[in-house]
C-alpha cells in the first residue's frame, strides 16, 4: 500500500477507534446508529422524526459514491482553475504550518502556549477553508504545486471512494472521502516542499497528524486535544520536538502516539482566573465544559443541579453551536459562556477535555463524566453544597 493512501486510512481508523469508544451502552452498540443520532442532534431533529431521517440518511448513504465522485470532479475543475491563476514560490528554511480551519480564539490561545511569534509562521491556506488567519502570512497551497500533482490528487481521490466504501461499508457509512482530495493535495504539498523547511502541526490522530508523522522535515508537535491511554489506534510517526499539555499526556503520547521520543516541551496554561462572568452571592461556582457529542449526559447534569444552591455556568465547545444550550435554558437556571470566557471555577464538570487538564493543573477539583466513579463522586459533592 503506497504511504499517500497509508496515511489517509490510518487517520480514518484511529478517528473510527476514538468514536466507537462512546459506544459505552447495551443499546447503543452499532456506529451507524450512533453516528446517526449525533448528526440528527446536531441539526436538531426533533425526536418524532429521527426514524424518518435515518431512512434519508440511509439512502443518501446508497449513492454516497455517485455523490462523491461528481463533488471530487468538481473540485478537480475548481483546483485546476486556482492552480492556473496562482503565481508559483519557492519557500526555502521556513516554519510553515497547514491551515485547516481552526477557531480563532482556540488557535491564537494555542499559538500563544508555546511562544510561536505570528510573523515567524507561514500558514499554508488549503481549499475550501473559511478562517482567515488575519495575524499571519498566508500562501495558497497550488503555489507548490504542479498540475500533475493536481492530477494524481485526483485520481488518488477517486479510488479511495471505491476503497473505503468497500472495505468498511459494513460497521460504518457517510465517509466522506470525497475530502481525500484535498488530503492529496496537501500530501503532494508538504511532502515536495523544500526540505530545510520546519512544519509545526496541532492535529492528533487524524490523517493529517499521520501525514506530517511520516514526513523527512523537521517537524514540531502542539498537542491539542486528550488522549485516552485505553485508545486502540495506529502510531502516527514520528515527531522531532513536541509541546505537550501535562507530563501525564507526555507519557500516553510517547507510548501510543509516537514512534521515537521527541524532545519534550510543556504548553504555558491558559488564564483561568477571570471573575468577570462571576455571581458574588457566595455559592460555590461550578463550570461544566461541554461538547455536543456528549449533549445527553450534559443535559442531565444540568437538569440534577438546577435544585442545588449553586452558580452554574455551561461552556460549549468551540465548534458547537450554542443554540443546543439556550434552549436548555428555559426550563435550567444557568450562565452561557462565550469562547473566551475562562471562568475561576470552584468544581469542573467535563468530558476528557484539554481545558478540564489545563483547570486540574490548577489545583482545581474536575470530575470526568466518563470515569467509572462519576456518580459517586457528583452525589458526594453536591451532597455538601445543598
Amino acid at each position: 500500500m503506497k504511504n499517500i493512501f497509508r496515511s489517509y486510512l490510518y487517520g480514518y481508523l484511529n478517528e473510527y477507534n476514538n468514536y466507537k469508544s462512546f459506544l459505552d451502552t447495551p443499546d447503543n452498540k452499532s456506529y451507524k446508529k450512533f453516528k446517526v443520532k449525533k448528526v440528527s442532534e446536531y441539526f436538531k431533529i426533533p425526536i418524532g422524526f429521527i426514524h424518518i431521517f435515518s431512512k434519508i440518511i440511509q439512502f443518501l448513504s446508497i449513492i454516497e459514491i455517485p455523490i462523491s465522485l461528481a463533488i471530487i470532479s468538481y473540485n478537480f475543475i475548481k483546483y485546476t482553475l486556482i492552480l492556473l491563476c496562482t503565481q508559483k514560490i519557492k519557500i526555502q528554511h521556513a516554519k510553515l504550518m497547514l491551515g485547516l480551519n481552526s477557531n480563532k480564539i482556540t488557535f491564537d490561545n494555542m499559538m500563544k502556549s508555546v511562544d510561536l511569534i505570528c510573523e515567524n509562521i507561514i500558514i499554508i491556506k488549503t481549499p475550501n477553508v473559511s478562517f482567515k488567519y488575519s495575524n499571519y502570512k498566508t500562501i495558497s497551497i497550488f503555489s507548490g504545486l504542479k498540475f500533475k500533482d493536481v492530477t494524481k490528487a485526483y485520481v488518488y481521490a477517486f479510488k479511495m471512494v471505491f476503497f473505503i466504501k468497500k472495505k468498511y461499508h459494513k460497521r460504518d457509512f457517510f465517509f466522506r472521502s470525497y475530502s481525500s482530495f484535498e488530503y492529496f493535495v496537501a500530501y503532494f504539498f508538504v511532502t515536495e516542499s523544500d526540505k530545510t523547511n520546519e512544519y509545526y502541526f496541532h492535529s492528533l490522530i487524524d490523517r493529517y497528524s499521520c501525514l506530517f508523522g511520516g514526513i523527512e522535515h523537521k517537524t514540531y508537535f502542539i498537542q491539542h486535544g486528550i488522549i485516552n491511554d485505553q485508545l486502540k489506534m495506529r502510531k502516527i510517526g514520528k515527531a522531532d520536538y513536541a509541546y505537550f499539555i501535562d507530563k501525564k499526556q507526555k507519557e500516553i503520547c510517547e507510548k501510543i502516539l509516537f514512534k521515537n521520543i521527541p524532545v519534550a516541551y510543556y504548553r504555558k496554561p491558559i488564564n483561568i482566573d477571570s471573575t468577570e462572568k462571576i455571581l458574588k452571592n457566595g455559592f460555590k461556582n461550578i463550570l461544566l465544559i461541554c461538547n455536543l457529542l456528549f449533549f445527553d449526559k450534559e443535559k442531565d447534569i444540568i437538569e440534577n443541579l438546577k435544585d442545588k444552591k449553586i452558580n452554574l455556568y455551561v461552556k460549549p465547545h468551540p465548534r458547537d453551536k450554542n443554540a443546543h444550550y439556550e434552549n436548555l435554558q428555559l426550563n435550567n437556571k444557568f450562565i452561557l459562556l462565550e469562547t473566551t470566557d475562562y471562568i475561576k471555577a470552584d468544581i469542573v464538570i467535563s468530558y476528557v477535555s484539554t481545558l478540564a487538564t489545563e483547570y486540574e493543573n490548577n489545583g482545581i477539583l474536575v470530575l470526568r463524566h466518563s470515569d467509572n466513579s462519576f456518580q459517586y463522586d457528583f452525589d458526594q459533592t453536591f451532597e455538601l453544597n445543598n
